[in-house]
């Protein structure tokens, strides 16, 4: 009976955890969704008042110049659109992926709060390559870049850098996402990746750094973070991926193709 009531409860506990990980998941999407709504909307709002421009030219060559300003707005909502179906679009399965263009591709989608916010941010993205779940990496780097613009109200910097590193004579892809925001306090950094800690009041979940952990752990990753409250502030959280697939992975592969070459050889 003790065994059926830990099992019972172990199967209760992965229920509760797949339940919370979809629910991020619709969180996320909505905040996607609204970010994505309230970038469209800036070049949106510029291309009426370009075409009014327009409209109001005395000269052909003043409103070809205002043309090509609002075509290049309009390549700007193409660009956003893009980058946040690519959330949805990436396989779950690990795949190699090209960390670099992820990571500009999520940095993107906050061009609009980072403007406003008067953030000046900077990519630094060597060429790596990691094996692991495009779509999930993507998510947890919106959420812990989302936290780092959420920790600039004031302005700042925003880096993000990408290298590929050797630890323990393995080989990964680093994702690195730093702020010079006001830093996490010592009180509260031993809760927080634990599920519904927020500092964020009725605006957050508790879930996001939660899930961050849990997909990076899912993709055989490390995720590690710095922060200081002392001037100068600010927060740096580093995300390691493996650059090769799993071994299982690889012997799997490789009796498959042993398999199929007997077959070649049979026939």
């Amino acid at each position: 009976m003790k065994q059926l009531e830990v099992r019972d409860a172990a199967a209760k506990q992965s229920r509760t955890d797949e339940a919370l990980r979809n629910s991020e998941k619709l969180a996320v999407a909505g905040r996607l969704a609204a970010t994505m709504a309230h970038e469209v909307n800036n070049p949106l709002e510029a291309l009426g008042n370009l075409l009014y421009l327009v409209e109001s030219c005395g000269t052909l060559e003043e409103a070809q110049s205002f043309g090509r300003m609002a075509t290049t707005e309009l390549r700007r909502i193409s660009e956003i659109i893009d980058n946040t179906l690519r959330l949805h679009r990436a396989p779950a399965k690990a795949t190699l992926t090209d960390i670099g263009e992820l990571a500009s591709s999520a940095l993107a989608l906050f061009r609009g709060r980072i403007r406003e916010r008067h953030i000046s941010d900077s990519v630094i993205a060597q060429k790596s390559y990691a094996f692991c779940s495009g779509g999930e990496i993507r998510q947890a780097l919106v959420n812990l870049i989302g936290n780092a613009v959420d920790a600039m109200a004031d302005g700042g910097r925003l880096s993000v850098r990408v290298s590929t590193v050797t630890t323990n004579g393995l080989r990964y892809a680093r994702i690195t996402v730093a702020d010079t925001g006001t830093g996490i306090q010592k009180e509260v950094r031993p809760n927080l990746f634990t599920q519904f800690f927020t500092t964020k009041g009725r605006l957050g979940t508790g879930l996001g750094l939660w899930l961050t952990r849990d997909i990076v752990h899912r993709n055989r990753g490390k995720l590690r973070f710095r922060s200081r409250v002392d001037s100068p502030s600010g927060t740096v959280f580093a995300m390691y991926l493996p650059c090769t697939p799993p071994l299982d992975l690889v012997v799997s592969g490789a009796h498959h193709a042993a398999g199929e070459q007997t077959k070649v050889e049979a026939a």
